[in-house]
């Protein structure tokens, strides 16, 4: 129960850690492109935008979540005991509530097809109410779970499915299938609350032993059709999955400082894998911000310039990224600090920050900060 507790402790407040730099890189990692070469981006000059911050009022506090298009996102604003959902566009400075509720927003996502959003509001104690929303505000399905936390999946490959683990305040917990055309909840049976989808009608998850805390797990794999149990790899610390791929991160066999990012298609098996320095936080490993983006095939991630105990270390964090089309990693920018990241449909722009208030332009390499201080002003990328 104690390795439970600790890893929902990890996996609700993961912080993470990635790539080097121009001495201690990687002999797989290039330096950026030339002003005359081609970084492989939707970011063109054509496409280059004039961002306009949001104008919040004095006491009010902003959460952006995620992109919707190219120019939209979803953030949550919280003033005077009301919480609302908003679409804004960055262009324009076009501001629409979508949803608004007394009280506390707690989760809100968007769908792996940037069509819907699934959020979960504060309601009764020990009990959870989650809805789905069109992103014109209607409500499409509303379910209610007994729990004191929970974690949800989305489906990537089929997004009227989402995995929902409820927990209960001893950290026991229940899976369930939420199919949300119907509204109808399908019992599971996990062996472990962390479970993501890897293709349609797969979940996989890391088996950690919960009576004696490791380091390492076997990544297994369960088939929903079938209920059959397989071992995909083993010796891993951190696994996530993006529908029909996923990649794992374990220690290097060659050097302690570094650990080994290997990708892998879900049916095909291993398609690239590199290797990084990483950073510790007692027996914790810290586990790099990284997201990815499907239209370049392209997974952006952060690097340490070098290995060792984070609490000791005192350099910035490199922004890299690996084309799992070429396995080639590029620099994307230099002296950042290791945060969220949340990267646009077309891979020009990612959202940057604890409270992804900021944007990089990934062809420019310049951060702005979408809030405006005082006057509403546009800054151009």
């Amino acid at each position: 129960m104690a390795r439970m507790l600790a890893i929902l402790i990890t996996f609700f407040f993961l912080l993470t850690a990635c790539e080097d730099s121009e001495s201690a890189l990687p002999d797989s990692i290039e330096q950026p492109p030339s002003s005359d070469q081609s970084q492989d981006s939707g970011d063109t000059e054509n496409e280059v935008m004039t961002i306009t911050p949001l104008m919040i009022s004095n006491g009010e506090d902003v959460q952006f979540i995620d992109w919707t298009s190219n120019e939209e996102v979803i953030y949550i604003s919280s003033y005077n005991g009301e919480s609302s959902i908003n679409l804004y566009n960055l262009v324009s400075g076009e501001n629409n509530p979508l949803f608004i509720t007394q009280g506390f927003i707690q989760i809100v996502e968007v769908s792996p097809d940037k069509e819907q959003l699934l959020v979960q509001v504060s309601s009764i104690d020990h009990e959870a109410t989650l809805h789905i929303l069109a992103l014109n505000g209607k409500q499409l399905s509303t379910i209610n779970i007994p729990s004191s936390e929970i974690y949800m999946d989305w489906n990537e490959k089929n997004p009227s499915q989402i995995l929902v683990t409820s927990f209960s305040e001893d950290w026991s917990f229940q899976s369930y299938l939420w199919n949300i055309e119907t509204s109808e909840l399908t019992t599971l049976q996990i062996e472990q609350p962390f479970s993501e989808w890897i293709g349609e009608e797969s979940l996989q998850y890391l088996d950690w032993n919960v009576e004696q805390p490791e380091l390492l797990a076997p990544l297994k794999r369960m088939d929903l059709d079938s209920n059959d149990l397989s071992v995909v790899t083993k010796d891993i610390y951190y696994t996530k999955s993006y529908g029909d791929w996923f990649f794992t991160l374990a220690p290097s066999s060659q050097n302690e400082d570094k650990g080994v990012y290997q990708f892998y298609n879900a049916t095909s098996g291993q398609i690239g894998s590199f290797t990084a320095f990483h950073l510790n936080r007692f027996s914790e490993w810290v586990v790099p911000y990284h997201d990815f983006v499907e239209s370049e095939n392209r997974f952006y991630f952060f690097q340490p310039l070098e290995g060792g105990d984070i609490d000791f270390y005192e350099e910035d964090f490199v922004l890299s990224s690996y084309s799992l089309t070429n396995g080639d990693t590029n620099i994307v920018m230099e002296g950042l600090e290791n945060k969220p990241l949340q990267c646009s449909p077309n891979g020009g722009y990612c959202l940057y920050g604890y409270q992804l208030e900021q944007v990089i332009s990934i062809q420019s390499g310049k951060v702005t900060s979408l809030i405006s201080e005082g006057i509403k002003k546009a800054d151009a990328m």
